[in-house]
């Protein structure tokens, strides 16, 4: 809430006095002026922006300040202290409300700093009277400054006295865009620069010249396949360049751009800024298109560096390091989704302001185009680069036992690792001489190259036919052997291509291919695919990857998201899935290939599939260290996959249970060790850091729990729990609100690691509700919120990590008849849930009894089982899914 006690119209100069009041949500999840502010603080405000002052909607840069009207640090909304902050307001161009604050997120995940936001509604009120709905001005994002900061970009100050090396050397802040009022900038390497930090009128002709000159000499060598990487930091330069193509930024890297050079160190770009008129935005058509680059691609010193093989080659494979995680579909759509759902209401009472959509379903409309465009961007800019699948690890950070195999799954020509933190690709492209080959998995092929297939041929549409299933009836399709296609002449079988080749091509073709396998379990798969120009592949009725298609419904008319150069016509392309959908006995992989656009005049498909162990080839490891593994073919090289692993005998310690916020008070805290491991764990020289205490003496054996307690009332907590194996108390106490514990090991290595909080994605039931927090699986990763539940049990079950009843229906009556059991749990909601044997544990091999449905609601769950007849022990587990 802005107050300037009838101060008028805010303008964009010179600032205004002004009060502002942050008002935060209570424990109901609203926000009520009643319960009073969380921050007040006297403040300047000023409108900003360039082309969008005189928007109905106005943006605010907001300066902090004390009672003598000097800056002053505050930290607004858990974001770290500063002066100067900026009220976005989105508006006509970004009717999802969330652009700018995506990118920017996207930005902080892959590790490249960029400004902090935070949604609020805001009010402002300039006529004097009394707060009122008028005020209302809407949704906008409370955000950092971008400035030179320890907490934002985070480089040396230079000051006018700093003219001789190595101070000279940094400290610079410049940007690429519109100069500010009696600016000039300069012009280095033929791109018009301007000052940012330290301002036009307060550098000094050294500063100057030592910058003009350090970037004509960066922009000289910006194309040399070495020496570029003297003067730029090339992995920021790719991640600037990235984030901006990703959104098909029209203003980006020309206007709105900011890049710094350190002390002694080399030039990078960011932060990234400026985003509203990007990823399909309303009036502004330059980026409706997701297909295509944007015009500001190659602009300004981006000509030079994109001419350089080994930058285009560190692009590629960035890309595909970020497309394996932060970038993938699934987590930007997460991060929409959850901004969807807070932002909701407050995006109604926004559109009945500011009348842009419609205030019931204008927002979701926008988001829902929002996600499509995305969608759609992501599939065509992996068409854009030929890349080798980066390799899979079984771990990319954790500790682990002496001896630990980490597993390596990837289908290449070589695979490369070192384990001393080096890259075993060197920056010429060759071979790091540290690096090892890896030898490569084993491999069971199940379609091979050129092999036959049936195709469907006719131009009829399939559209509404489940033509993918296994059941399909393809007894009337005919039968050829690939490559299959039309138009290259090249084709094992010529396919039909239409009624009259002059003037008509069939836009898709359909392929079905069965084959058999005895054990599915287990199983990675690796495909080559040549499709020209595009192809949808299913596996038993589920689809399975894209290649060179849109995202939504592939149907007979759809084109693919580019039409293929010549060179890809013959080119296969490769991809590994983790975990496919495979069933013992007979499969079925159907793949619909389509034509690029109406214009195309040729369709070619043919097809490669073979199977591999999932747990990869190995790589032992003995000792703590830091892997980095690479795939090469041919000259390309994958993106780097890197593993940091701490070997100790105390990693199989784990915490399995937290107690952090009971309702009856904090004597009744507890936190679960289980040992994972399968032989005894000693437990002398152990500690735990968040609370105080380590293990003098003591021992876990096999997958045995106990419990520390803090030292309040330790005869209270036994009296609540009177069978829990306690094993020690601690000083100090849990964070009702979260925090990090540790578990560190008697040589001072970390060996667990969990940031648990009381917020969401982290269960809120463990928040004060009676519930404790339980580790899922001690396989998964700790760090995860979604491999951490509320207990079903109120109160939790310290020490007890196991709540199954087995209950005897029916006694053996001789070694010839089998006695029926009931084996009860406690099943929690979105699960399914299996049974499965074994009569011997050291051979780890189980048999899958039953599974049951899924699980909406908290519920017992009951298996009755037969047991074997005869003598000897059956052991059983369950497990989900």
């Amino acid at each position: 809430m802005i107050e300037n006690f009838k101060g008028g119209t805010i303008n964009s100069d010179p600032y205004k006095n002004a009060h502002m009041s942050i008002y935060e949500p209570g424990e109901d999840g609203r926000t009520k002026l009643m319960n009073g502010p969380t921050l007040d603080t006297r403040v300047g405000i000023k409108i900003r922006g360039s082309s969008t002052q005189n928007r109905a909607k106005k943006a605010f840069t907001v300066e902090a300040r004390d009672d003598f009207g000097e800056d002053k640090d505050i930290s607004p909304l858990g974001l770290p202290e500063e002066s100067d902050w900026i009220l976005y307001a989105p508006y006509n161009f970004d009717r999802a409300l969330i652009r700018n604050a995506l990118v920017y997120e996207l930005s902080n995940q892959i590790g490249r700093y960029a400004v902090r936001t935070r949604f609020c509604e805001v009010f402002v009120n300039t006529n004097g009277g009394s707060l009122s709905y008028n005020d209302y001005v809407g949704v906008y994002s409370f955000m950092e400054k971008i400035k030179r900061d320890k907490n934002r970009v985070n480089i040396s100050r230079i000051g006018p006295e700093d003219n001789t090396t190595p101070e000279v050397t940094g400290g610079y802040m410049f940007k690429i865009d519109r100069p500010d009022p009696g600016d000039s900038g300069f012009s280095a390497g033929g791109q018009s620069v301007k000052w940012l930090d330290p301002k036009e009128g307060e550098i000094t002709s050294k500063q100057s010249a030592y910058a003009r000159g350090h970037l004509n000499v960066m922009y000289k060598n910006l194309n040399h396949p070495t020496k570029y990487a003297d003067y730029i930091d090339p992995l920021s330069w790719v991640d600037h360049h990235m984030l901006n193509e990703f959104t098909k930024n029209p203003d980006g890297l020309r206007l709105s751009t900011y890049l710094f050079k350190d002390r002694n160190k080399r030039v990078e770009y960011g932060p990234v800024w400026d985003f509203d008129r990007t990823m399909g935005c309303d009036d502004d058509g330059r980026a409706a298109n997701p297909v295509g680059w944007s015009g500001s691609y190659y602009y300004g010193w981006w000509t030079r560096v994109m001419r350089n093989k080994s930058f285009k080659e560190l692009y590629a494979q960035r890309w595909g390091e970020v497309r394996g995680n932060v970038m993938t579909e699934r987590n930007v759509f997460a991060i929409i989704d959850e901004w969807e759902e807070l932002l909701g209401e407050a995006a109604e009472r926004n559109f009945i302001k500011w009348r842009l959509v419609n205030t019931k379903t204008g927002f979701q409309t926008e988001i829902n185009q929002l996600k499509t465009w995305i969608s759609q961007r992501l599939a065509w800019m992996d068409t854009q680069f030929d890349s080798v699948p980066s390799p899979l690890l079984s771990m990319t950070q954790g500790a682990a036992l002496p001896g630990y195999n980490l597993g390596v799954r990837v289908k290449s020509d070589e695979v490369y690792y070192t384990t001393n933190g080096t890259d075993p690709r060197m920056p010429n492209g060759s071979i790091n001489p540290d690096a090892t080959r890896l030898g490569e998995a084993e491999t069971e092929p199940i379609v091979a190259k050129s092999s036959e297939w049936k195709y469907f041929d006719t131009g009829v549409k399939l559209d509404k036919v489940d033509w993918t299933a296994t059941d399909y009836d393809d007894s009337e399709w005919k039968v050829g052997q690939a490559e299959l296609g039309y138009g290259d002449g090249d084709e094992a079988t010529a396919v039909d291509r239409g009624p009259d080749p002059s003037t008509k091509y069939h836009t898709t073709i359909y392929f079905r291919k069965e084959f058999q396998l005895l054990n599915a379990s287990d199983k990675s798969l690796f495909i080559k695919l040549l499709r020209d120009d595009g192809a949808v592949v299913y596996l038993n009725g589920e689809e399975l990857l894209r290649s060179n298609m849109r995202s939504g419904t592939a149907r007979y008319s759809s084109y693919t998201a580019k039409r293929n150069p010549a060179k890809e016509s013959s080119i296969y392309f490769p991809y590994l899935i983790e975990t496919p959908n495979f069933v013992n006995g007979r499969n079925v992989f159907a793949v619909e290939v389509h034509r690029g656009s109406r214009y195309d005049k040729d369709l070619s498909f043919n097809f490669e599939a073979s199977i591999m162990d999932s747990s990869g080839t190995p790589i032992s490891v003995d000792k703590t260290s830091t892997i980095i593994v690479r795939a090469k073919s041919g000259k390309t090289w994958s993106a780097a996959s890197t593993a940091s692993i701490v070997i100790s005998p105390s990693a199989a310690l784990k915490v399995t249970e937290l107690m952090y916020n009971p309702p009856d008070g904090k004597p009744f805290e507890f936190i679960e060790l289980k040992n994972t491991g399968n032989s005894s764990l000693s437990l002398a020289g152990v500690s735990l850091s968040g609370v105080r205490f380590m293990f003098d003496e003591g021992s876990l054996a096999p997958w045995q729990s106990g419990i520390l307690i803090p030292n309040d009332d330790p005869v209270a907590f036994a009296e609540k729990y009177p069978d829990a194996p306690v094993l020690g108390t601690y000083a100090g106490s849990l964070s009702n609100s979260g925090e990090e514990l540790r578990l560190i090991d008697p040589n001072g290595q970390i060996v667990y690691s969990v940031n648990y909080s009381a917020e969401s994605p982290w269960p809120i039931e463990a928040a004060g509700g009676g519930s404790a927090l339980e580790l899922v699986s001690s396989t998964a990763s700790e760090r995860d919120p979604a491999n951490w539940r509320a207990s079903l049990v109120p109160g939790g079950t310290p020490g007890d990590v196991i709540f199954t009843e087995i209950i005897l229906l029916k006694a053996a009556a001789s070694d010839t008849h089998r006695a029926r059991l009931a084996i009860r749990f406690a099943a929690l909601p979105g699960n399914s849930y299996s049974i499965h044997a074994t009569d011997d544990l050291v051979s780890d091999t189980w048999e899958k009894l039953q599974t049951n449905e899924f699980v909406t609601e908290p519920k017992i769950v009951e298996f009755a089982v037969w047991a074997k007849a005869g003598d000897g022990h059956r052991f059983y587990r369950v497990s989900s899914p």
